[in-house]
């Protein structure tokens, strides 16, 4: 029983008594698949179901499809370096300010706070 349940905790609960009967079977068990259904049953060891898949993209439409901006590099590192590296267009693209632009937007805060006091 201790297998049954080690090899249903390492499958993350998705094994049922087939596949344990077939681990078990590996492992040099002599164990019937209606056994270990008996087993699990008896003990609560239920196996999770996979979800049914479901389909969140619909490609057959007639709206205007956003251009593929990968296209233009060649390379995964050259991608990375374009997409990630570049400071100035990903904050300006969200409508913030750039590091830089925000240090000097603070400087010019604390200047005039200082000037004040």
């Amino acid at each position: 029983m201790a297998y049954v349940r080690a090899i249903h905790k390492n499958s993350r609960g998705l094994y049922g008594s087939p596949r344990i009967t077939a681990e078990l079977r590996r492992l040099g068990f002599n164990v019937s698949e209606n056994r270990v259904a008996r087993l699990m049953r008896d003990n609560r060891i239920i196996a999770r179901t996979k979800r049914k898949f479901k389909k969140t993209t619909d490609s057959n439409h007639r709206m205007p499809v956003a251009p593929n901006l990968l296209e233009r590099y060649q390379t995964k590192p050259e991608a990375r370096t374009g997409i990630f590296d570049n400071r100035q267009r990903l904050h300006s693209s969200l409508g913030f300010l750039t590091p830089e632009e925000f240090e000097a937007e603070y400087w010019k805060l604390i200047t005039g706070l200082q000037n004040i006091a």
